[in-house]
């Protein structure tokens, strides 16, 4: 395996820009370098520097096609602000959304990114999220991103602005309804099959003991030791059989 530092020669100026102002982090953060931006930001590359119209690596790496999610990922594990906007006041989740990147659009609202920022045109992300759409063949749940994150009420107010969106959130409400329903349908499941295991306990249970763990019980909580007998848990078991009894019997 290559040692990303041995690419950094010692001494030097990773800060140097180009004609157009752009470091060398900026540069391989759009050509999709991966090895070479991790080498640069461990050498000590200024990850927050803006060229002249105000953007950053990250803004750089959202928007290429060239750049994986392993390179945003980095920049986000690494601290880059999200926040920071260019001359347009857009952040680099503008530039994933104008790119049409649901995978980095994801990636960025995880990390925290702001989804109602506003740029100088008062457009969020989500606009050039919808624009994208519009004008290219894309998969529809790259918008997905934005819907789980936003409210009722902005999404509605999104549809409205964005007619070509009433579609694809019918299609993210059922969805969702359904991966809700399956969760209830496991979750019943599971209710039912404890109770079949309880239904099939014998009905004497005077004998029932239950050891109780050791348990550290920490003085700052104020907690107490549970109600103990001859070393054993106080159980009511008549009280146990009463309640299996009755489940039986429904």
């Amino acid at each position: 395996m290559t040692n990303s530092n041995s690419l950094i020669p010692a001494g030097a100026n990773l800060e140097k820009t180009d004609i157009y102002g752009r470091t060398a982090l900026m540069i391989c953060a759009h050509y999709g370098q991966a090895i070479e931006v991790d080498a640069l930001i461990q050498a000590g590359a200024n990850l927050n520097a803006q060229e002249p119209g105000g953007n950053t690596a990250l803004n750089f790496a959202a928007f290429s096609p060239h750049a994986t999610i392993d390179i945003i990922n980095t920049f986000i594990r690494f601290g880059a602000n999200l926040e920071i906007k260019n001359n347009l006041d857009q952040t680099a989740l503008f530039f994933a959304a104008k790119a049409g990147d649901g995978a980095k659009v994801d990636a960025l609202i995880q990390a925290g990114a702001n989804i109602n920022e506003k740029d100088i045109y008062g457009n969020i992300p989500l606009s050039y999220m919808v624009d994208y759409m519009t004008y290219n063949d894309c998969d529809e749940k790259n918008i997905y991103p934005f819907l789980r994150v936003m409210s009722l009420e902005n999404i509605n107010a999104a549809v409205k602005r964005h007619p070509i969106l009433n579609d694809v959130v019918n299609k993210f409400k059922q969805e969702k309804l359904n991966t809700e329903n399956n969760l209830f349908n496991k979750l019943s499941n599971l209710v039912q099959n404890h109770s079949e295991k309880i239904t099939s306990t014998p009905d004497n249970l005077t004998d029932l003991k239950l050891k109780p763990k050791t348990l550290i019980l920490s003085q700052q909580n104020n907690l107490k030791p549970f109600p103990r007998k001859n070393d054993e848990l106080d159980i009511n078991t008549d009280k146990i059989a009463q309640m299996i009894k009755a489940k039986r019997a429904a």
